[in-house]
């Protein structure tokens, strides 16, 4: 039921525990730059020696003496020139935020196509207007004479602008 155990078993027991494991790879954001950790079994955290550009265009971090790469989700062109660091990207300007705006009623045209000018008038002016009925036209079978407009019947209408 229970295997026995061999001394070879622990010797490569042994030789797995002497070198620490990769628990995690990660980019740590400073003020104005970025660099990636690598943090060991043994608690030792690593930065990485070099930053390269990717073939995909993204930057890959690099530790040489552990053999370890990080592929990133930045772009190249933050790489450093020395390739020591990343450059953290730059922040947009904030644009200043513009009143809505009402759409403005389209100028009517003229018959050649050009806009019609309007022209102003006068402040308190008045206008008025006269109304008169509209002359009741002749039935062709009627014998009576046409009704001649009356002038009792005019309307003003006065109207400020």
């Amino acid at each position: 039921m229970f295997q026995e155990k061999d001394e070879s078993d622990d010797e490569v027991i042994e030789e797995q525990t002497d070198e620490p494991e990769v628990v995690w790879k990660r980019l740590v954001d400073y003020e104005s730059i970025t660099i990636a950790i690598m943090m060991l079994s043994n608690g030792e955290k690593i930065p990485a020696t070099k930053y390269a550009a990717g073939t995909e265009g993204f930057i890959i971090c690099h530790w040489e003496e552990q053999k370890e790469k990080y592929e990133t989700m930045l772009s190249n062109v933050l790489i450093a020139e020395n390739g020591q660091f990343i450059n953290k990207p730059s922040q947009p300007k904030p644009q200043p935020k513009k009143a809505p705006t009402t759409p403005k009623p389209k100028k009517k045209k003229d018959a050649k196509g050009k806009s019609a000018k309007k022209q102003k008038k006068p402040a308190n002016t008045k206008k008025t207007i006269e109304k008169k009925p509209a002359a009741a036209e002749p039935d062709e079978h009627s014998t009576e004479p046409p009704a001649e407009p009356d002038n009792e019947a005019e309307v003003q209408f006065v109207a400020a602008l």
